[in-house]
């Protein structure tokens, strides 16, 4: 795959930060900042994914809700027929 060259601009605290941090795992900066925006894209990525999830649980949620209800009144209203049959 072919790479882009990127400007940015950082503090000197984080770019000491960083390359510190590279230098820890014996790869260069351009490696550690390659690896660090992946590992932001999958976190963003996984995040999304939770977050659809959890509105897809909060609407079956109130879908099962619903048709317990409806669940509850038949089992009521077959309680109550058999009642009238036992007499």
């Amino acid at each position: 795959m072919a790479s882009k060259r990127i400007l940015i601009g950082v503090d000197e605290e984080l770019l000491t930060q960083f390359d510190a941090l590279a230098a820890q795992q014996g790869v260069s900066r351009s490696e550690l900042i390659r690896r660090s925006m992946k590992r932001y894209a999958l976190d963003q990525h996984r995040m999304n994914v939770r977050e659809q999830m959890k509105r897809g649980y909060l609407e079956m949620a109130a879908i099962n809700s619903e048709w317990a209800g409806y669940a509850l009144l038949s089992d009521e209203a077959a309680y109550l027929a058999y009642e009238r049959t036992m007499g």
